[in-house]
């Protein structure tokens, strides 16, 4: 009834996480992939076929802690229409990226430069980093590769945004 179960304390191999795999032929009523482990991992092409046997969800995730993100996944049963999802830890391609939520700028020392650092709970080989002189003007942007950026500082006052950029 709950399809694959990822029990708390389980983990997941990082490197092809349920990569390819085909989420099918569930229980009546039941789940194809429940996730109950606090991990963050993405799923590339997944697949979720037509929903011949009645199931309830493709995914469910009713724990706390942990993003999932599903990539390029295909499917008439896939995506967040038919996910159980409590705290809004699964996300799918097309349907946004999880946000950075934990951004801080701060002085480098002996410097009049600045730093910006965050983490991200999934595996990605872009960032976006954006910038204006008003919290509601027009932002511009570049692409950094790491989870910190040095910005040479100046008379003139920013804010920052950053956003992934999830395959």
């Amino acid at each position: 009834a709950n399809g694959i179960v990822l029990n708390p304390g389980s983990l997941v191999d990082t490197i092809t996480p349920l990569d390819y795999c085909t989420f099918r032929m569930g229980a009546s009523g039941g789940k194809l992939l429940t996730i109950n482990n606090s991990q963050s991992f993405t799923v590339n092409s997944a697949s979720f076929p037509t929903n011949t046997w009645g199931g309830a969800y493709n995914v469910s995730k009713t724990v706390d802690s942990g993003i999932v993100y599903f990539a390029n996944w295909s499917g008439a049963f896939g995506g967040p229409a038919f996910e159980q999802d409590t705290f809004n830890h699964v996300y799918w391609q097309g349907s946004g990226v999880p946000p950075i939520t934990d951004l801080s700028i701060s002085r480098v020392s002996g410097t009049d430069n600045v730093r910006l650092d965050w983490t991200y709970p999934l595996a990605v080989t872009n960032y976006r980093i954006y910038r204006s002189t008003n919290p509601y003007g027009t932002f511009s942007y570049w692409t950094n590769t790491t989870n910190n950026y040095y910005v040479t500082s100046s008379s003139t006052r920013y804010f920052y945004k950053v956003t992934a950029v999830v395959p």
